[in-house]
């Protein structure tokens, strides 16, 4: 009975680590995004797509609350409504900063 109860807990169990990942690609991801949009003044994404995945990180976060609080940047999300990634622009760091203008070469030289 006691290795049942075990086996039946084991089971139960949820792996979140792609949720995790998930949640942080996209936060990455709009922030260097936002980024772009905002400091540099380009866009490599549309708008519609930039809110897709603004909108799949609010569902994310919504719904697996504990995991969003473990993910880089937590603070910065806490309240992301996916209206906008104004505030987010100004949160990279040097390489967010590097890979940015990295996309936005790669961009231009695919857009020849």
């Amino acid at each position: 009975m006691q290795y049942q109860n075990r086996w039946h807990r084991e089971h139960r169990r949820v792996n979140l680590k792609p949720v995790h990942d998930r949640i942080r690609q996209l936060r990455l991801g709009l922030m260097l995004h936002s980024y772009i949009y905002y400091k540099l003044g380009k866009s490599i994404i549309s708008d519609a797509k930039w809110d897709d995945r603004a909108r799949e990180l609010v569902r994310l976060q919504k719904k697996f609350p504990s995991v969003a609080k473990k993910v880089r940047f937590a603070k910065l999300y806490q309240d992301f409504d996916g209206s906008t990634g104004f505030h987010l622009a100004g949160e990279v760091d040097a390489a967010m900063i590097r890979k940015a203008h990295f996309l936005l070469a790669i961009e231009k030289e695919f857009s020849k």
